[in-house]
């Protein structure tokens, strides 16, 4: 029995990533990629849309949380090679780019994040 939906207008191939409660934000969310360049956080609780961010192309990975307590930053990378840092309200923190598509999924470690490349590389961002 499906519960509930959200539409998006485009594919989503990304896995949906759960953004765990925040000291000053108790709501649990859901975060993923889209077809249609955005990231979106949904708010479990009231089913709806929490925010979207536009990036510069499609999102077919899934995003990361930075470790810690409050899991403050996510990573998420555009498929024409755009990396970034996106905070919990959804700004872009930071932006890096790749020379090359990227559709893995990349990985938040204590001060790194890790992403594979079209261009046959894997890359160690410092954050």
């Amino acid at each position: 029995e499906i519960v509930w939906t959200f539409e998006t207008g485009a594919p989503v191939f990304s896995s949906p990533v759960p953004m765990m409660p925040s000291p000053s934000d108790h709501r649990r969310k859901l975060v993923f990629g889209c077809h249609d360049g955005h990231l979106y956080c949904l708010d479990l609780e009231a089913r709806s849309l929490a925010w979207r961010t536009r990036l510069a192309s499609a999102v077919y990975s899934s995003v990361d949380l930075s470790p810690g307590e409050e899991g403050g930053t996510l990573v998420c990378v555009s498929t024409f090679g755009h990396l970034y840092l996106i905070s919990r309200t959804g700004a872009v923190l930071s932006q890096a780019d790749l020379p090359g598509h990227v559709f893995s999924s990349p990985v938040y470690l204590t001060d790194s994040v890790i992403v594979g490349c079209r261009d046959n590389f894997l890359y160690s961002f410092s954050v």
